[in-house]
C-alpha cells in the first residue's frame, strides 16, 4: 500500500458544496453501487440536504481531507427505535478515482467504525455490498467485517437486478451472535416452520379444522380509520414487544396528526366482520422510494386481535398484500419475522415465501435479550435479468 493521504475529520456545514459534489460524483461513476442513484439530480436540492444533515447532526458523516480537497467520504449512523439503537449503520462510502488504493478508504473505515465505539450502548456496526463488489467484501473481511446475509435483487440498474451483501462487525461489548448460533437459527426456522405444535395455545377455541370461517371482508383503511388503526398497532407492541421494533410505548404516545401522516406514507388493509365496523386485523404494504429499488414492497405491520386468531384472518391478509403489490408491478414482497415466532414463518412459508437462509444477527433487543429476524423475499414476476452479488 502507497503512503496515506489526508486526515479524516467529522464534516461541519461549511463543507456542504465540497461534500455535495463529491456525492454527485459517486453516483454518476457507480450507480451499481449506491441505490439512490437516479441519474437526474439538482446540486441545490443536494447542497441544501447535506448542510441540514450536517446542521442537525442526525448521523455522523467524515471526510477525508487532503491539501483542503475533500478525496473520500463515509458516514455513520445509529439506529432510531429503542428496541435497535444497539446497531449503527455505515454507509455512503465513497473515494475519487484518483486517489484509490493509497489508504484512504482504510482511514474512512477505521474513523467510522472508531465513531460507533463512542456511542454509548452500540454494539454493532453493519454495512451493505452491492454490485460486483468481491473487492470490497475482502477488504471488510480484512477489518474483521463478517457476512450475515444476502437480499436478493436489492436493487435494478439498467434492467440488471443487484444483490446485495450484508456484513456486520461487532464492537467488543455483548457478543454478536456467532455463526454456528446463525446456523442454528436457521435450522430452528425449519423445524418451527414445519412443526405442528408451534406456539400452541390452550384455549376454549375449537381445532382451526374444525372452525369454519369467520365471514367478513378486507378493506383498505382511511383517515378516518386512524383511531382504531392506532389501538391494534399499540395493542401489538403491548402484546408482542418482541416483534415489533418501534415500542408500545413510543406507539401511544403519537397524536392522531401523527398517525394520519404515517397512514399516508403507506396503504393499510383491514377486516371487518360481517355486519360489524370493528377492524380485527391489519397487513401494512409499503413500496420503496428509491429509483433503482421500485420494484421491491414490503409487507409489515401484521396483527390479529388474539380473540379471532386461527380463523384464517391472517392468510387472508397476506393474501390480500400480495395480490395488491401483484397490482402494483412489483417485482418482490419481502417481510422480517423474528426467527422464534414459529406460527408466523408456517404461514408466510405457506404464502410462497422464503428466507434463503439469511438471518439478521441481533435485529433487536428487547430486555437484554437479542432477537433475531429472518428476512423472507416472494418474487412476483417472471422476468430473467441478470443478478449479480459478491
Amino acid at each position: 500500500m502507497s503512503e496515506q493521504l489526508g486526515i479524516v475529520r467529522p464534516l461541519s456545514e461549511v463543507d456542504a458544496d465540497q461534500y455535495s459534489l463529491l456525492w454527485l460524483e459517486s453516483r454518476r461513476l457507480n450507480p451499481d453501487i449506491f441505490s439512490d442513484a437516479t441519474g437526474e439530480y439538482d446540486i441545490n436540492f443536494i447542497r441544501t440536504r447535506t448542510r441540514e444533515d450536517l446542521r442537525q447532526k442526525t448521523k455522523i458523516i467524515l471526510g477525508c481531507e487532503d491539501n483542503g480537497e475533500l478525496i473520500g467520504v463515509g458516514e455513520v449512523e445509529r439506529e432510531a427505535p429503542a428496541n435497535r439503537n444497539h446497531r449503527a449503520r455505515a454507509y455512503g462510502m465513497y473515494v475519487k478515482e484518483s486517489m484509490r488504493r493509497r489508504g484512504v478508504g482504510e482511514q474512512l473505515l477505521d474513523k467510522i467504525v472508531q465513531e460507533a465505539r463512542a456511542m454509548d450502548g452500540v454494539e454493532q456496526i453493519e454495512f451493505g455490498l452491492t454490485g460486483n463488489n468481491e473487492g470490497q467484501r475482502n477488504f471488510f473481511e480484512s477489518k474483521g467485517f463478517e457476512s450475515y446475509g444476502l437480499h436478493p435483487r436489492w436493487m435494478k440498474v439498467n434492467g440488471i437486478y443487484y444483490d446485495a451483501q450484508f456484513m456486520g462487525l461487532e464492537l467488543g461489548k455483548p457478543a454478536l451472535m456467532q455463526r454456528e448460533e446463525v446456523e442454528k437459527a436457521v435450522k430452528a426456522w425449519g423445524d418451527l416452520a414445519s412443526s405442528p405444535k408451534t406456539h400452541e395455545r390452550h384455549d376454549d377455541r375449537p381445532p382451526k379444522s374444525t372452525r369454519p370461517k369467520l365471514p367478513g371482508s378486507m378493506r383498505k383503511l382511511t383517515l378516518r380509520d386512524a383511531t382504531q388503526y392506532q389501538y391494534l398497532r399499540s395493542e401489538a407492541r403491548r402484546l408482542h414487544p418482541d416483534i415489533f421494533a418501534d415500542s408500545y410505548e413510543a406507539e401511544v404516545r403519537k397524536t392522531i396528526a401523527e398517525i394520519k401522516r404515517e397512514m399516508k406514507q403507506r396503504t393499510i388493509f383491514g377486516f371487518v366482520p360481517e355486519g360489524g365496523s370493528e377492524i380485527l386485523g391489519i397487513a401494512e404494504y409499503r413500496r420503496e422510494e428509491d429509483e433503482n429499488k421500485k420494484h421491491r414492497a414490503h409487507l409489515g405491520g401484521m396483527f390479529v386481535k388474539e380473540s379471532v386468531r386461527r380463523y384464517g384472518i391472517g392468510k387472508d391478509l397476506v393474501d390480500v398484500v400480495i395480490d395488491h403489490a401483484r397490482k402494483d408491478g412489483m417485482a418482490q414482497l419481502e417481510l422480517g419475522v423474528v426467527a422464534s415466532n414459529g406460527q408466523a414463518l408456517k404461514l408466510y412459508d405457506r404464502t410462497g415465501f422464503n428466507s434463503r437462509g439469511a438471518v439478521h444477527k441481533n435485529w433487536m433487543k428487547v430486555d437484554g435479550e437479542a432477537i433475531h429476524v429472518h428476512f423472507m423475499i416472494l418474487p412476483l414476476d417472471d422476468e430473467v435479468t441478470t443478478s449479480t452479488h459478491s
